[in-house]
């Protein structure tokens, strides 16, 4: 599934993404790390360490120049490495 963040040039915002289990909603899991990595036209342009709140995960998403931009999620919970891919249309 893609999902698209649109924003203008110049502009920060605070995102705030939430972890759920997909086997059962009550499962318990810690997230050991995470980061966002955010690349244009498959160039590396920054990479931002998010803050954890128990289950979320929490950044500030700030880009200067237009384009189409693509932003992978890394996270861990215990021995899994799990990423999640959006898309990122700045105007």
């Amino acid at each position: 599934m893609q999902n698209l963040i649109k924003m203008y040039a110049g502009e920060k915002r605070k995102i705030r993404l939430f972890v759920h289990s997909k086997k059962k909603p009550e499962d318990t899991f810690i997230i050991r790390n995470a980061k966002a990595e955010i690349y244009l036209y498959g160039d590396l342009m920054q990479t931002i360490e998010c803050e954890i709140d128990e289950h979320d995960l929490i950044f500030l998403l700030g880009i200067e120049e237009s384009g189409n931009y693509k932003m992978i999620i890394t996270y861990v919970i215990a021995d899994e490495v799990i990423k999640n891919k959006f898309e990122i249309e700045v105007r």
